[in-house]
């Protein structure tokens, strides 16, 4: 590898500042196992928030203050990371996600490859099925208008898609899929997850590989995602980067368990 990783976290005015502290908690308690350039982009903050979070820096880590005032979400604050750093391969973590292994990013970088993108977590989980399961807060009609939204724009289950826990990718292949996409809603942000023109699904279409990687060193290709146990399934025993999914997943019981996996990967 010519060059060292840039593992970039995201820290915005949209999550609670402990998980900026989690996050830098768990970055200095399991050793990442190889050298690497670390950068925290802080984004929508105010003035006071964003002095506050500095300073927790302590002066040992770079960081980045996105220059856009309007939130484009990870999506456009990446692209923003990549445009600085075009020749880097890009680790990158959103707001709530931290390590919770040692030599966490020497595994996800032993699989490094050209033409292949390396996430942690992965799912099959389609919105348009799960909007069937109505919840609670949805009339009838605005239940409906779900459903019929995410049939033209989401694929049905199966829909794989990686996560935006933690995944990596070169700056220039980054560049190349986000171009001058916009982002102005949620919903917008949802469908480059996982809709019908995802980035997962534009990299397929490539023909690149889209791996994930668990904390026993092991790679999983897209059918084998369910298998990688890094997310909704069984007791999510090899997941190397923790997020707010993950935990509420393990504080379920059982019957909430299996309903989540469902919805995640089906009954196979």
């Amino acid at each position: 590898m010519k060059n060292k990783i840039l593992v970039t976290y995201l820290s915005s005015c949209y999550t609670e500042s402990k998980n900026f502290n989690n996050f830098l908690r768990y970055y200095e308690k399991y050793k990442a196992g190889i050298k690497h350039d670390l950068i925290v982009c802080f984004k929508n903050l105010t003035t006071i928030q964003l002095k506050k979070r500095i300073t927790l820096l302590k002066k040992k880590y770079k960081y980045f203050v996105d220059p856009e005032t309007k939130n484009d979400y990870e999506w456009g604050s990446l692209k923003r990371i990549c445009e600085k750093y075009k020749n880097k391969y890009i680790f990158f973590l959103n707001d709530y996600s931290y390590p919770v292994c040692k030599n966490w990013l020497k595994i996800i970088s032993n699989k490094i490859k050209s033409n292949r993108i390396i996430a942690c977590s992965a799912s099959n989980s389609s919105h348009f099925n799960n909007a069937f399961y109505r919840h609670k807060n949805d009339s009838y009609l605005s239940a409906f208008i779900k459903i019929l939204k995410y049939l033209i724009f989401v694929p049905q289950f199966p829909n794989p898609h990686i996560r935006t826990t933690g995944f990596l990718i070169h700056a220039k292949n980054y560049l190349e899929f986000i171009q001058n996409k916009k982002f102005h809603n949620k919903f917008e942000s949802l469908l480059i997850e996982s809709g019908k023109n995802s980035f997962t699904n534009y990299f397929i279409k490539k023909g690149f590989e889209i791996v994930v990687v668990n904390n026993k060193n092991k790679i999983f290709y897209k059918d084998e995602w369910k298998s990688s146990q890094t997310f909704s399934f069984r007791n999510q025993s090899g997941f190397i980067i923790s997020d707010n999914q993950i935990r509420k997943y393990s504080k379920l019981d059982k019957k909430n368990r299996q309903k989540n996996s469902y919805k995640c990967w089906g009954g196979s």
